[in-house]
């Protein structure tokens, strides 16, 4: 099983997100970090967001993240104390 640590716009490319332009994900450079990959978001992840198991709280983008481990199978490394304490997805503190 892979692990999966997603990190913020801002730590990736050195600028708040309202700055990121889809032309700055063309820049290998920027993603040359070891093991970052860029996920696309198919309709199986899309789905699995608005379908997640028990109770889940309705931060879309926690959503999106969570079902984006589910999908692919990855343990999510993560602080957050809320995907922490959801049992529906694996996860390293």
């Amino acid at each position: 099983m892979k692990m999966v640590k997603l990190a913020s716009a801002q730590s990736l490319f050195g600028k708040s997100p309202s700055w990121l332009k889809t032309s700055d994900l063309n820049y290998p450079s920027r993603l040359s970090y070891p093991g970052v990959q860029i996920i696309e978001l198919t309709p199986e992840i899309a789905t699995e967001s608005t379908r997640l198991p028990g109770e889940f709280h309705k931060d879309p983008a926690d959503q999106i993240i969570v079902a984006t481990a589910r999908v692919m199978k990855y343990k999510l490394v993560t602080s957050d104390e809320r995907i922490l304490k959801y049992p529906h997805v694996k996860t390293v503190a």
